[in-house]
């Protein structure tokens, strides 16, 4: 996948004149990562959101990752050496994006977020495939 994330990084850059990172993970590694449930057992409340933080590359050991906020609003903890789990009840004091810049302090900004119901949407989506015999074309040339 480095590869293709490669590629379409340049693309990108002569398209827009813009570094542009792109993390890619398999259809299959998406549905294990949705098979795991990683927050099942999880408190859920119309003001709780759950992210999965995709890793350009592997990061450091997991212990050194993981974090609770000291009122217990925010949890962020490790599932893989290439993805992160956070959580966040959101309040008057807290929002997503004090997640979002708490995740990029922590790891860097060669990362990517996603809302736990875009990758239950992921892992459940079937692979666009091309015809028998017939060779896809990607779609950035």
């Amino acid at each position: 996948m480095p590869e293709i994330a490669s590629r379409i990084e340049s693309r990108l850059k002569k398209a827009f004149g813009l570094e542009i990172e792109v993390i890619l993970r398999p259809l299959a590694a998406v549905r294990k990562l949705a098979a795991a449930s990683p927050f099942a057992a999880e408190a859920r409340t119309d003001a709780s959101r759950f992210y999965v933080t995709f890793l350009r590359e592997a990061s450091e050991p997991i212990r050194t990752i993981a974090y609770v906020s000291p009122e217990r609003d925010l949890r962020i903890f490790g599932l893989s050496p290439s993805e992160v789990a956070s959580t966040i009840v959101l309040s008057e004091k807290r929002g997503t994006t004090d997640l979002m810049r708490l995740l990029e302090k922590r790891l860097g900004p060669a990362i990517t977020t996603r809302n736990w119901s875009t990758i239950e949407k992921i892992a459940e989506s079937k692979p666009d495939r091309a015809p028998e015999g017939k060779r896809r074309r990607p779609a950035i040339r």
